[in-house]
């Protein structure tokens, strides 16, 4: 009986089944990494800005496309003003809080230590500034990016006298709450 029967041999996997395997991991690796690469953004895909919004966008206003443009180089320094300020002021015969925190950035390294050296007087100043709001304002985005143009003034205002011109290049409200 064990003598009539025939052992059973493997078959060998076909040509077809030994190139289908390592090509589909090699598919999955490729999609992986370019997914990776997009969700980084080393890699974009979708829309981009036509080339003529795309010039005019990183001139200035007004700017010729082909103009040179001067480009802002080196490391951006940031600084921050901390601890966050607490503000009480009355809108429309109502008592509100704000609570912000406020960091610059600048190019200009003596412009960073400044602002460090002089934070008691930007801090003052801005308090005053923030005592005036009208909650309706301050509770919009364009009325906090207003906000944020008039610090910028205020720190410029007090930073000239010592760095000799206006180089703060960015306020940002890195915390801000309206109550």
């Amino acid at each position: 009986m064990a003598d009539n029967e025939t052992p059973e041999v493997p078959e060998k996997p076909s040509a077809v089944k030994k190139l289908l395997v390592p090509a589909g991991m090699a598919l999955v690796l490729v999609a992986a990494i370019i997914g990776g690469l997009h969700f980084t953004g080393m890699v974009q895909f979708g829309k981009q800005a036509p080339p003529a919004a795309a010039d005019a966008a990183d001139g200035e206003p007004g700017a010729e496309v082909g103009e040179p443009v001067e480009m802002i180089t080196g490391p951006a320094f940031y600084a921050a003003l901390r601890p966050p300020m607490v503000v009480q002021f009355n809108s429309k015969g109502k008592r509100h809080f704000l609570k912000v925190a406020v960091d610059i950035m600048s190019h200009e390294q003596p412009t960073i230590e400044a602002f460090k050296t002089h934070d008691a007087v930007i801090r003052n100043n801005l308090i005053l500034m923030f005592q005036d709001l009208d909650f309706d304002v301050a509770s919009t985005r364009a009325g906090i990016e207003e906000l944020q143009a008039d610090a910028e003034r205020e720190i410029e205002d007090i930073l000239e006298p010592f760095v000799g011109e206006r180089a703060v290049e960015g306020v940002y409200f890195t915390t801000f709450v309206l109550q």
